[in-house]
């Protein structure tokens, strides 16, 4: 073989080992950068990008390894040429101040609105809630809104002569609970009158979450039976999610989770609708509709604060212990336990309900 053509073999061998050793570098790299800043259809409703200092250990731990493995493996198969060798640390220097620079970049400045978007909907929309006793509040639901820029409303159905709201100024609508039944009518005339709304709001395609009392509330007016269940369950118990689903609001939830459990009563599921999940207490703890609609039976709104606010004010923790019914001091540590997942999980759907509320602003607009 001549001395050209071996020259142009070993060129072309050392040609791919950097092209093989570039790529390398790069994938090992931006590998955790992709686990780190997921695509926007995929981050999760409260994620953050890491921090400044968190970022620099990071690359500074995958950078020290990969330059070091490289350099060795530079020398071992190369040494060669000792000219090769240094062009390619040279060229691993620049691939290290571009990518110091990409990372420094991002942890400057924290979480750019091309990430965060996708899951935050278009734009500001009008929420409006229904609230049925005046102790319970949208408890971390009014965080939600007011992180986002939301417009908040709401109709207190406990108050005499209380007026129903004009369905054309909500975005999206959200039923509370309370600790009135579904069939107290002749005590609570109004909730004839919420339920009948209802059915008229459902009719517009906007979005709409219930919440205990309001998920049964939305189960009653779109013809599912509720009733009293088997058990009563006051405290923070697993549900599973029905692996049966395929409504999107359904499915964004992880297999199991723990939330707070604050109810007597049950519901059939309403036709149309898909399971949400069990307990072992409660057979249907939720369901969802055309991913617009949802009830859930559990709190996920309730983390430590509003949790102490409900003892403190004689609501909760006042039952008597039993196989589904924790005492205060249990509550309280479930809170702690289980309170950030179930916000994450309660962003995580509403700003699904609110893209869906800003598609049909768009279309009614439109």
């Amino acid at each position: 073989m001549s001395n050209g053509q071996s020259d142009s073999s070993e060129g072309g061998i050392r040609g791919g080992c950097t092209s093989l050793m570039a790529w390398w570098m790069t994938y090992l790299v931006f590998a955790p950068v992709r686990m780190l800043y997921p695509a926007p259809d995929k981050m999760r409703a409260d994620q953050k990008m890491p921090g400044f200092w968190f970022l620099t250990v990071t690359l500074g731990m995958f950078w020290a390894a990969l330059f070091f493995l490289c350099l060795s493996a530079t020398v071992v198969w190369l040494s060669s040429d000792a000219s090769w060798t240094e062009g390619f640390v040279a060229n691993a220097k620049r691939w290290w101040i571009l990518l110091v620079g990409a990372w420094l970049a991002l942890g400057l400045l924290g979480r750019p609105k091309s990430l965060a978007k996708g899951m935050e909907g278009a734009g500001a929309i009008r929420v409006h809630w229904f609230q049925h006793v005046d102790f319970e509040g949208l408890g971390r639901i009014a965080e939600w809104a007011k992180v986002r820029g939301h417009e908040v409303t709401r109709t207190q159905w406990f108050e005499p002569g209380v007026a129903p709201p004009n369905a054309e100024s909500i975005d999206l609508l959200i039923v509370m609970g309370g600790a009135m039944g579904v069939h107290d009518e002749d005590e609570y005339p109004w909730l004839k009158e919420e339920k009948a709304w209802l059915r008229r709001y459902f009719a517009s395609g906007k979005p709409v979450l219930g919440i205990c009392l309001g998920a049964q509330i939305l189960a009653d007016a779109l013809g599912a039976e509720v009733k009293a269940n088997d058990e009563t369950e006051i405290g923070w118990f697993p549900v599973t999610r029905s692996a049966e689903a395929t409504d999107t609001l359904i499915e964004m939830f992880p297999d199991s989770f723990t939330p707070l459990h604050w109810h007597g009563q049950t519901f059939s599921i309403p036709e149309g609708a898909e399971l949400f999940g069990s307990s072992e207490a409660t057979a249907n703890q939720g369901f969802a509709m055309d991913s617009r609609v949802l009830g859930l039976q559990f709190h996920l709104e309730m983390g430590p604060a509003e949790v102490e606010a409900s003892i403190a004010g004689g609501h909760l923790g006042k039952d008597i212990a039993d196989k589904y019914i924790q005492p205060a001091n249990e509550l309280q540590d479930g809170a702690k336990e289980h309170g950030a997942r179930c916000r994450t999980l309660l962003y995580q759907s509403l700003d699904w309900l609110a893209v869906k509320a800003g598609e049909t602003k768009q279309l009614t607009l439109g």
